[in-house]
């Protein structure tokens, strides 16, 4: 005979419920957080490239040996100021969304704690109904099997 563990379907059902919600809820957003961050970091380093390249056609105009070492100076500089600015930026991005996602899965999980108490207790009760109606049967067999005996 097959037996249904309703704790585990719950506990099942409890999970899929909370995978749906931090779907919903929290990687959404962070996608779309970290899409704008890339399409900015891309702005950026584009930005750069444009303005190498036009450094590149003035030193082309002018001196072209002194004036492209400056040129690749500062467009080297500029690059790698906008990938620590994207660096630092992307740091703090994660580490607040990490700090919400553990603010959310304690709620979570102290709902399902709570939830699971209610479960306990109401198990509880339920199996010590039965004991009492189990023992209450046997009680009134063994009366009548000794008042047969008698």
């Amino acid at each position: 005979m097959i037996s249904i563990d309703f704790t585990a379907v719950f506990f099942g059902i409890s999970f899929l419920v909370f995978i749906f919600l931090m779907k919903v809820i929290f990687f959404d957003k962070l996608t779309a957080v970290i899409g704008e961050r890339d399409a900015f970091i891309a702005e950026r380093i584009e930005a750069s490239r444009v303005a190498q390249g036009k450094i590149e056609a003035e030193i082309l105009d002018q001196n072209p040996t002194e004036l492209l070492k400056q040129a690749k100076a500062s467009s080297n500089s500029i690059i790698n100021e906008a990938k620590n600015h994207a660096g630092k930026d992307k740091d703090k991005l994660v580490s607040s969304a990490k700090s919400e996602f553990n603010s959310k899965l304690e709620a979570h999980l102290e709902s399902l704690a709570k939830e699971e108490a209610q479960i306990r207790a109401g198990l509880d009760k339920m199996v010590s109904e039965l004991v009492g109606t189990s023992v209450e049967t046997l009680v009134s067999e063994l009366k009548t099997k000794q008042k047969a005996l008698s």
